[in-house]
């Protein structure tokens, strides 16, 4: 946390973040779509985001002449009883141009991602923990989201936001890897 706060305090135009989710255009439906992309990113989740104040004064008022449609992107947000973190994801990009930062944080764990849904359990089994908090009961979860986006860019008139890319680490360190039960891990996992 310490690490994220001093990217912030350089970047407090920017939302800092641990968690990173994209928005894409889907060629063949002609709309827009919530993803995970391997290589970019344009949406940091609330479940981790640091952010100056002013954005939040911004989120809840609007900005410059654009107050009466902020309204509008808030209904949505209630609406839908969701994407609050995409707003604000709309929101400051609209306001700075620029797109999100993403450090990384050490032994982090993104469980609403799908690339982290199995975790080895206690006895060497795989554990699935996707559906957790607010995916559980929702198998439209990103469609849901991606409704959202399409929303807010259906009242902005434009898509402001930006993606960036790679993550910001706190340092490089050399990990040897280890077999542990027929998987490679991270030795100082390996017991002796």
């Amino acid at each position: 946390m310490e690490f994220a706060f001093r990217i912030w305090q350089k970047n407090q135009d920017r939302l800092i973040g641990l968690f990173a989710r994209s928005h894409d255009l889907d060629l063949i439906r002609k709309d827009w779509i919530y993803t995970v992309h391997p290589d970019r990113y344009s949406i940091v989740l609330t479940k981790f985001m640091i952010l100056d104040a002013k954005y939040l004064y911004h989120y809840s008022c609007g900005v410059g002449g654009l107050e009466a449609k902020f309204g509008e992107l808030r209904g949505v947000v209630d609406n839908m009883n969701n994407c609050e973190d995409i707003l604000m994801n709309f929101v400051v990009a609209e306001i700075s141009g620029r797109g999100p930062l993403l450090v990384g944080g050490e032994r982090v764990r993104d469980l609403g991602d799908p690339r982290n849904e199995a975790v080895e359990g206690k006895g060497g089994e795989e554990v699935n923990v996707g559906l957790s908090g607010i995916k559980r009961g929702h198998g439209n979860h990103r469609k849901r989201r991606g409704e959202c986006i399409r929303e807010f860019h259906k009242i902005l008139e434009r898509m402001p936001l930006r993606y960036s890319y790679g993550k910001v680490i706190n340092s490089v360190s050399e990990q040897g890897l280890c077999n542990k039960g027929g998987k490679l891990v991270p030795c100082d996992q390996q017991i002796l």
